[in-house]
This record gives C-alpha cells, structure tokens and sequence, in this order.
C-alpha cells in the first residue's frame, strides 16, 4: 500500500518545476528527470495518447541546487531556511519509508520504491507534465483493418521458359496426310454444293400448300382504371391497366386461360427495357404498352384454376413488385 508523505505543498511545487524545467531535486534522495515522449497511438485500446513527458528518478543527482527551496519559500512567503527546513523533512520522511520497502506517494507526479536489488524505481501518475500539452485529452478512434498485401515472387523458371508458338507455325505443312484431309474436304465441299443445286432444280408437283390459318386476337376488357400511385423509390408506377396491346405477340396455348400481371409503369424507356429483358432472362413472357405517355410492363400467364393463378401471382409479387396485380383478358 502506498504512504502518502504531504504535510506541506512540497508535491505541489515539484510538480510546477517539472512543467517549467526537465529537472527537479529533491536534495540527499535524488532527482526527477523527464524527457519528451512523442504521442502515442494504441491501436489495441482505440486510443491517441498526446505528447507528454516521460519521467525517471536519478538517486545519483542528490546535490542542492535551490530551485525547489526557492520555489517553496515564495509559495509559503517563507524564509529560505524555513524552506530548506521543511524540504529536508519532507525529504528524510521519504527515505525512511523507502528503506521501509514501502511505496511512498508524491501527489500529482509519481510513486517511488525500492525494487528487491536495491534500485529506486518510479511509476508515473497521470499528469502531463509536456507544457504545449498540457490538457490535451486521449482521443479515441476505430482503427480500420486492412489485409496484409503479400508480394509474390517471380517465377524464376518462368522468366527463362520460351513462349508457346502459334498453332499454325506447329502445323508440317509438307505432311501427306495433311494434304489427302485437305482433298476430302474439299470434295465434302463440292458435293454439298452440288446435291444443293440439283435440289433447286426439282419440278414444281402442282401442288399448292397454303398456310394454316391464324387467328390473332386483340383482348381488351374495359374497366375503371385506378389513379396511378407512385411507387416507393419513384423509378414507376403501379395502377389497374385499361387497354391491353399485346406488344410481344404471344401465342396462346389451346386449353389455358390467360392472365396478364402488370409489374409497374415506367416513366424512362430504358428502365422499362431493363424490365423487359429481366422479365425474358427469368423466362416469363414480357408484356408492354403505352397508353398514357408511360410505358407499362407486365407478365402474360397461362393458368387451368383460379388458384393456379393466385400462385403465380404470389410468385411475381416477392420477386418483382409486391403491388403487382392481375388483369384476365376476355374469352373470345
């Protein structure tokens, strides 16, 4: 446990020389010295410690100099003597404790003590004794962590290994199997060519084959649209859709009711395209028009049930739009 020795302001005034001069003695113990110490970064802690200065006792500077008497007899508006007396007091109370093997206390700069080999040794309090500064506070931070970049050797064997050579420089050219491939491709050739033409000359049978009807429908379903409502980031928006245009041309598969989901509206073209596209490289079949300025996108479907639809729909919804919503064309 540490013994406090303060029965006077001595601590005090060592500790104002400390901030004005490096060294300050106490006479017949030894001496404070204190050096500059550069700031600190603790990378561990998160903190920027400030400059200070560093302190050590020296047991073999014991000589009198009169600073510290000076400094206390105009503190106390003491005569020198009166000073000198009470420094020595103060000063034969520390030893005493030191040969004690106690840990003695000077308030506001250091504790002292005798290690196990005999030498005096110092553990340095709080205070900053570096005057620029004095009063700076720890500054903390949040170090960034960075992966450390590793150089890679050159490959020594691959400095000195030759390029690869083209392909064709490693062809024999005076090879004479090379040259009968070269002649049997060469005949593939010419006989495609002619089987081709002798195609192009077959007689006409009579025969006239006429094209399969098809039947191209414009659905329409007419209802009261909604005002549109501008979605949360605003890139579209979202309504009931009133005159459909299938721009994509669709062909509807025999059995299956069709429904149309719209996604959103697009006031940019572009952003539309992009849609359309997304739509295609999920493997949907994409649906668009124009009817008010904006281009409106959506996904056709085919379905047997109403709950295969509502299914369909669900799936759209978490993956594109959750206002997403679903208009049926009309039977022909």
């Amino acid at each position: 446990m540490a013994q406090t020795i303060n029965k006077t302001d001595i601590p005090a005034c060592i500790g104002e020389l400390l901030h004005l001069q490096d060294t300050v003695i106490l006479p017949g113990l030894g001496a404070f010295e204190g050096t500059y110490k550069a700031a600190v970064v603790d990378s561990v802690q998160g903190v920027v410690h400030p400059p200070s200065r560093k302190l050590r006792f020296n047991s073999n500077l014991k000589l009198n100099d009169g600073t510290l008497v000076d400094l206390i007899a105009r503190n106390n508006n003491w005569s020198l003597s009166k000073a000198q007396a009470e420094l020595d007091a103060y000063v034969s109370r520390l030893q005493q404790a030191l040969e004690k093997r106690e840990i003695v206390e000077i308030p506001g700069v250091a504790r002292l003590y005798i290690d196990f080999e005999g030498q005096y040794k110092l553990m340095q309090g709080p205070e900053n004794f570096h005057t620029p500064s004095f009063g700076l506070p720890e500054v903390k931070f949040n170090p960034v962590k960075r992966k450390p970049v590793q150089a890679t050797a050159p490959d020594p064997i691959a400095a000195i290994r030759p390029e690869p050579l083209p392909f064709w420089k490693k062809i024999n050219w005076r090879s004479p199997v090379l040259w009968l491939l070269s002649l049997a491709v060469l005949i593939l050739i010419v006989s495609i060519a002619f089987l081709a033409g002798n195609m192009n000359r077959i007689p006409n049978s009579g025969i006239a084959l006429s094209p399969s009807p098809v039947t191209t429908t414009d659905p329409q379903n007419e209802f009261d649209d909604e005002e549109p409502e501008l979605d949360e980031d605003n890139a579209f928006v979202t309504g009931n859709l009133g005159e459909l245009v299938d721009t994509e041309g669709a062909t509807r598969v025999p059995g299956l009711k069709e429904a149309i989901v719209i996604i959103g509206s697009f006031k940019d073209d572009s952003n539309a395209e992009k849609q359309i596209q997304a739509i295609f490289s999920d493997g949907y079949e994409a649906y668009s028009d124009q009817p008010n300025g904006v281009t409106r996108v959506g996904i056709r479907l085919g379905y047997e049930t109403e709950d295969q639809l509502q299914e369909q729909l669900k799936v759209i919804q978490a993956r594109y739009n959750k206002k997403a919503w679903v208009f049926t064309p009309e039977a022909e």
